[in-house]
């Protein structure tokens, strides 16, 4: 689950006491609720509404591609949700990122599942 805001409720409290390193943020993913790891499962123990909830959060560490297309296509199957902050690759296909990825070291190579969070800018 990608955090897409933090707004008024059990996080902002929780953030105001928080070390700044372990509040939940913009751009946060939710990879845990209370042991449960689907999405639909997740957001079921969300709903709960009581009790205490237990979660385990991956926070990315972004860092800067320059991709040259020259006419070509991208070669990334890319997936968005409506609300999200980010568009998740699904795929490495045929183009420019794969060839990218070919000449690039492993930690900086764009694989599946990672995401865009700006593009030009």
């Amino acid at each position: 689950v990608n955090v897409v805001r933090v707004s008024a409720g059990c996080v902002q409290t929780y953030n105001a006491k928080a070390d700044p390193d372990k509040c939940l943020e913009k751009f946060d993913y939710i990879v845990d609720i209370n042991g449960k790891t689907s999405c639909k499962s997740m957001l079921g123990e969300v709903k709960k509404g009581k009790g205490t909830v237990t979660l385990k959060v991956v926070r990315p560490v972004p860092w800067t591609v320059k991709l040259v297309k020259n006419g070509r296509p991208l070669g990334a199957g890319l997936s968005f949700e409506k609300d999200s902050v980010s568009i998740e690759v699904t795929e490495i296909r045929d183009g420019t990122l794969k060839e990218f990825n070919a000449s690039a070291s492993p930690d900086l190579q764009i694989k599946p599942f990672d995401s865009i969070i700006k593009v030009n800018g």
